[in-house]
């Protein structure tokens, strides 16, 4: 698979983690030592992503530190919500960022297709 958009929707509060997400946004926890984040993005790139749009809103600040620290030169660009729109919305606005007609959705990696 190669030249593919990705979209990673980071912008939810982790409610059901919440004693986990209270300090750290749930896609910088970690899980046997490794980021979240950093492993799907590792893995998408590795594959050939070569785009990639991460929506954002729960401690925003904490995602896009992270981002501009470690994936500086990555073909990565962040949305943030102002207002949290939940999946759909995130997913819908998402094709306002790109010109590609389709894109990979984490984490079921189904295709998504402008309508």
């Amino acid at each position: 698979m190669k030249n593919f958009t990705l979209m990673i929707l980071c912008a939810g509060f982790g409610s059901r983690m919440l004693n986990l997400t209270r300090r750290t946004p749930k896609p910088l926890l970690k899980y046997k030592n490794k980021i979240l984040l950093k492993n799907t993005i590792d893995f998408f790139t590795n594959i050939g992503c070569d785009e990639i749009l991460i929506n954002t809103h729960y401690l925003h600040n904490k995602i896009k530190k992270y981002l501009d620290k470690n994936y500086k030169k990555y073909p990565i660009q962040i949305i943030y919500e102002k207002k949290i729109l939940g999946t759909g919305g995130g997913v819908k606005n998402i094709f306002n960022h790109t010109d590609r007609k389709s894109t990979r959705l984490n984490s079921s990696h189904s295709s998504v297709s402008r309508m």
